[in-house]
């Protein structure tokens, strides 16, 4: 059957928006946008939604073009300028992120939707101020004072410190129809400690209120624990089990509980609960990774249960201590995988597409390996992959652990990699996994890693954007020029050592990395008093590098997110 060939100027407009489906908002504007005006017509129909933060690509003409159009927009501390240089009269939605006085950002704003994220260094909010009443629809990561709410809300995901603080929440939310709560603090002994009056406050207090009688949807969800010191050991599951079943309306009208807790102590008692919510609503989704000592072994009775599976992490004979068990409900719905090891670990009767994001476990594993086999099929579609291997084949005692294993399947969808690495063996085949990772991963953009071998390949890595380097000796930077040519986001580590030599630094870098939009370093001082002259060689080596080139005369430092930050604002 011979080929015909159709004109592009004849495809019909549902044809060019799935064209569009796979373009970044800037690529539409360059490539179609006055050349016909019909293709101005539908671009400006097709775009409402854009991100302004650092990786935003546009310039200045391209953003007037479309600003009046975007109804959603996401931006962050180092764009928040253009909120006020430019006019978006038919925004709705707004997520902010680090931006710390978002209030007085919003105020002259008739907002439906507000979202503030925050970096994990920041637990409550800097702004006091009332959330306005237009929003009806509120994200947020850190916890808000309870006087920023009102009764207009009907969707919220936010952060608690603790039960009492979201009854004072929903006292001022009747009207809200999905909740989503985390909470802000571990449940290890400190944070129960902290917590112990509001515990307390809570268990004997007489609530006086009426149910939230149009909630339909509920999210409970532990901090993660991202060392093995921590845990959610003292979670008040009690208090959870008393806010369902007084606060909440009956199964008739709330269909759908979410409950995801990250290492709590096993109970029979929280078992049963469990279970029995699995009986009651509609829909009950449940992730829990328990703290499992030899003994409660025998009660955890899931392998038969056809409504749960699990998987385990860690070795209980070697380990006792960081031995946890995962246990999910089925069908598995969430998002993240907590744990993993191989897939030879996890159950075959419980399929994990749904994973997006993937984390390793860190706990010793005696004498088992961690694995990438049949990985790219059991979770097809992950997005990012967090692996650390905590042993070092250097050590006499982790010789008989084997070296990680990879296959050739190909991860289509991960665009971001944490991968580090302790092994000190230059001769082991560690040093050769996250090379074979890269190529594994075609659409990698983000790469977390103190593992510099990569840069001793051959290949280029033009896709790769964002490099978080946390050991870097700072001698030379050319080994990643000639890598990684397409870099707009570097971090690298503590800059104390070379302090005197940072403005070279800075300069160097943004002018060989043409694309480059923001560097920025860890700074420890060791003591207090160290930390106000430490400030001020910093902005001392700003001035110098902004007088060093032309092109630097917009670059700007942010000394308030816990690093030094250098940017550039244009």
């Amino acid at each position: 059957m011979p080929w015909t060939k159709t004109k592009f100027v004849v495809l019909p407009n549902e044809v060019l928006c799935h064209i569009f489906d796979y373009l970044t908002v800037v690529d539409i504007i360059r490539s179609f946008s006055h050349f016909k005006l019909r293709y101005n017509d539908l671009i400006r129909f097709y775009v409402k939604q854009i991100d302004l933060t650092i990786n935003w690509k546009g310039n200045r003409q391209e953003l007037k073009w479309i600003s009046d159009i975007i109804q959603i927009l996401k931006v962050d501390r180092y764009r928040i300028h253009l909120l006020s240089d430019y006019q978006f009269p038919t925004l709705n939605s707004l997520h902010l992120v680090n931006v710390f006085k978002w209030n007085k950002i919003i105020s002259n704003m008739n907002l439906k939707s507000l979202s503030l994220w925050f970096d994990d260094n920041h637990l409550s909010s800097y702004d006091p101020g009332k959330i306005p009443r237009t929003i009806v629809r509120f994200f947020s990561n850190i916890i808000h004072n309870s006087n920023s709410f009102h009764e207009n809300f009907i969707q919220m995901s936010i952060s608690i410190g603790s039960m009492m603080d979201l009854i004072e929440i929903i006292e001022r939310t009747p009207n809200i129809e999905n909740l989503s709560v985390t909470f802000a603090y571990h449940f290890d002994h400190i944070g129960s400690i902290r917590k112990s009056f509001d515990l307390t406050h809570f268990d004997s207090s007489p609530w006086k209120f009426d149910r939230l009688k149009k909630l339909k949807k509920i999210s409970f969800t532990t901090k993660d624990v991202k060392s093995k010191e921590s845990n959610n050991e003292y979670l008040p599951f009690n208090q959870i089990e008393i806010f369902i079943e007084q606060c909440c309306p009956d199964e008739t009208i709330l269909k759908r509980i979410s409950i995801k807790f990250d290492r709590i102590k096993y109970s029979n008692d929280i078992w049963s609960t469990i279970n029995r919510y699995k009986n009651i609503f509609d829909r009950f989704d449940f992730y829990g990774s328990f703290i499992v000592y030899d003994e409660d072994l025998t009660h955890v009775k899931i392998a038969s249960n056809d409504k749960f599976d699990y998987h385990t992490e860690g070795d209980i004979s070697s380990y006792p201590y960081h031995f946890y068990i995962h246990i999910y409900s089925l069908p598995f719905t969430f998002d993240k995988l907590y744990g993993f090891s191989s897939c030879d670990e996890l159950s075959s009767r419980t399929s994990y597409i749904s994973v997006r994001h993937l984390y390793f476990t860190e706990t010793h594993l005696h004498d088992r390996c961690l694995s990438f086999e049949f990985l790219s099929k059991r979770m097809p579609y992950l997005i990012s992959i967090d692996c650390i291997a905590p042993f070092n084949h250097a050590s006499a005692n982790n010789k008989i652990i084997p070296a990680l294993i990879i296959d050739h399947g190909i991860f289509h969808h991960v665009n971001d990699l944490r991968f580090k690495s302790y092994c000190c063996d230059k001769y082991c085949d560690c040093q050769n996994v996250l090379p074979q990772l890269i190529t594994r991963m075609p659409n990698l953009r983000s790469l977390t890693t103190f593992d510099d071998a990569f840069l001793r390949s051959n290949n280029l890595l033009p896709h790769i954007t964002q490099l978080n380097l946390s050991e870097w000796d700072f001698k030379s930077f050319d080994i990643l020029i000639q890598h990684l040519p397409q870099l707009t986001i570097l971090a690298l580590s503590d800059i104390k050592p070379y302090i005197g030599e940072l403005s070279r630094t800075v300069s160097s870098l943004f002018i060989k990395f043409p694309s480059l939009k923001l560097l920025s370093f860890q700074c420890s001082p060791d003591r207090s008093n160290e930390r106000i002259p430490y400030r001020k060689m910093i902005q001392e080596s700003l001035a110098t590098a902004q007088n060093m080139n032309s092109h630097l005369r917009h670059l700007t430092l942010d000394l308030e997110c816990g690093g030094i930050v250098f940017y550039l604002e244009n």
